[in-house]
């Protein structure tokens, strides 16, 4: 739930030296700072961040550089600042991001990272936001001599932005944020077993948050039934798990611009696929009395199996699929589990019931599990382990 992470958000902000937060991070969000608004999360942890007292609020990112914030969402460019002694005698220097006095940007990392040294290492009160972080570093085995010195002045950064002295119970001191949608991108040197950065991921929004979302003006979801029915209210808010709010409010927008109003399955199925005819809304009742006659033309000697596959059918067809059934789209309409020694017809019922639904007897998967006895042949399903032949590492879309 979005609270829990924001708590604990809340909580480390006044307890480490930077936080990478990733997931989720593109949604909008309940915004509590803002009465009752939703917002993009940048702005909800903006707002956040000026809740735990802090005076300054920069946010940067490689296309926009970097933009000063006010508690009225106002920004500015950036002000120049002088570097301060760093108390331990080393002289560095800061280059030319230092020449302007104000209203930089320092939309290049060369630039913007001395500037950000520089001003966590300053008695600020002061906080900083870099969005888009996954696109700063490129492959962690691989860096640049500029990405290594830009990874040194943010280490820095974080270090000696926090206060260890006789006061660090009460001290604030400056805090670092980094956005990015997977960590998969960002250095592990930056956050592994270092004690001064968390981690917090954003998750999906939980049933209640989507329950929240769509029934704040639910008369702007147009569905048949109308969602003044309860049950078809609950199906629906069920059948959002794994959509993001932004997800939501499209749904609830295409809603409107379909010229009749459809159930919330063909809904969803039109948002995910486009204009696509599901071979069960090709079934009709007069199609499924004659399913127990149609099969037995394929699989003989089999009537009583034949009638159990016929109910199932029919109340997958009407939607009362008992309790095991859930609305949520993951889920299969229903399940059969044929038992019996070879050749009594398991797989052609299942291809004769393949051809009854989707018109083609191939519109199935078989697995045949006598091919997985040993344990690494599962790797035949979800590809080759590490280290072998076939094995793919998977990249994050960002």
């Amino acid at each position: 739930m979005s609270d829990l992470w924001l708590k604990r958000l809340e909580r480390e902000i006044n307890l480490r030296g930077a936080i990478v937060l990733f997931g989720n991070t593109n949604d909008i969000i309940f915004n509590p700072t803002r009465s009752g608004q939703y917002t993009s999360i940048l702005q909800c942890i903006r707002d956040l961040v000026f809740k735990s007292g802090y005076d300054q609020v920069i946010t940067w990112n490689r296309a926009e550089g970097g933009k000063t914030w006010n508690k009225d969402n106002k920004s500015t460019g950036l002000k120049a600042i002088e570097p301060e002694d760093s108390g331990e005698g080393i002289d560095y220097d800061m280059g030319s991001a230092f020449e302007d006095t104000n209203n930089k940007t320092y939309e290049k990392p060369e630039e913007f990272f001395p500037y950000l040294r520089n001003l966590l290492e300053g008695k600020n009160s002061a906080a900083v936001i870099i969005d888009y972080s996954d696109y700063l570093f490129g492959d962690g085995q691989s860096l640049s001599e500029d990405e290594r010195k830009n990874i040194t002045n943010l280490m820095l950064a974080i270090e000696r932005g926090q206060d260890y002295g006789l006061n660090f119970v009460k001290g604030q001191g400056n805090i670092l944020i980094l956005i990015a949608k997977t960590t998969a991108l960002i250095p592990p040197s930056i956050y592994v077993d270092n004690p001064l950065v968390a981690t917090i991921n954003i998750p999906l929004p939980g049933r209640n948050e989507r329950e929240n979302y769509v029934k704040r003006d639910k008369n702007l979801l147009k569905l048949s039934p109308g969602v003044e029915d309860k049950s078809v209210m609950e199906n629906f808010i069920d059948a959002l798990d794994g959509f993001n709010l932004k997800n939501i409010a499209q749904i609830i927008k295409l809603s409107n611009q379909t010229a009749e109003r459809m159930n919330f399955e063909k809904l969803l199925n039109l948002y995910r696929y486009g204009e696509k005819i599901s071979p069960w809304e090709e079934l009709s009742y007069d199609k499924l009395k004659t399913i127990q006659e149609t099969l037995s033309k394929r699989v003989k000697g089999q009537n009583e199996a034949i009638k159990k596959v016929r109910d199932v059918i029919i109340r997958a067809y009407t939607g009362f699929a008992g309790l095991q059934h859930s609305t949520k789209q993951k889920k299969p309409k229903g399940a059969l589990f044929f038992v019996g020694p070879t050749g009594v017809g398991k797989t052609e019922l299942a291809k004769a019931l393949a051809e009854f639904i989707f018109g083609d007897e191939n519109s199935y998967r078989r697995f045949d599990m006598s091919e997985y006895a040993h344990e690494q042949n599962d790797q035949r399903l979800v590809g080759a382990p590490p280290g072998y032949v076939g094995y793919f590492l998977p990249i994050m879309p960002n």
